[in-house]
């Protein structure tokens, strides 16, 4: 029996669509709380599946599922370990969060060149003080949204879990 190596990567994806395009009973596709997807950019990425890179996989899906999700759903999109080797804080949000623009949106995962480290912990850490910042008073209180792909472990000697657990708390 085959087994599809892109199973997981078209699971999350699939993930990202009902997170943030699912209707929801108690808000209005204005006041849906903001998400923050974090691509990994590290040298890792450059790794094949099925002889295609991951990063390229990541690519072509995030521009389909783009296509599914509501226009005023509010996402950004940050990246880690795409701009320097050996470098724990090289984290950049590469698309504020914004209202989807579907080009804007795909561009910006285009660019990531994978080269560096997976400080996933930092990159948590990061998306969850800007998905505060970018609250509104009608989402204050409301579950947010960080997706994370990655392929690997972090590697900057810290604890994702621990950050995980925190924000959930």
């Amino acid at each position: 029996m085959l087994i599809d190596k892109f199973l997981p990567l078209k699971l999350f994806f699939a993930l990202l669509v009902l997170v943030l395009a699912a209707p929801n009973e108690v808000m209005s596709a204005e006041h849906k709380p903001p998400a923050v997807l974090i691509i990994d950019g590290s040298g890792s990425m450059w790794g094949r599946l099925n002889k295609r890179e991951k990063i390229v996989i990541v690519r072509q899906e995030l521009a389909r599922q783009l296509d599914l999700l509501r226009p005023r759903v509010e996402l950004g999109v940050m990246s880690y370990g795409h701009r320097r080797r050996r470098d724990c804080r090289d984290i950049e949000m590469i698309v504020p969060i914004s209202p989807i623009d579907k080009k804007a949106h795909s561009q910006a995962v285009k660019r990531l060149l994978p080269r560096g480290k997976t400080p996933i912990y930092s990159a948590l850490e990061m998306a969850a003080q800007g998905l505060e910042a970018a609250r509104t008073t009608q989402t204050k209180g409301q579950a947010s949204h960080i997706i994370l792909v990655a392929d690997g472990i972090e590697n900057c000697r810290r604890d994702p879990c621990e950050t995980a657990s925190a924000l959930k708390a």
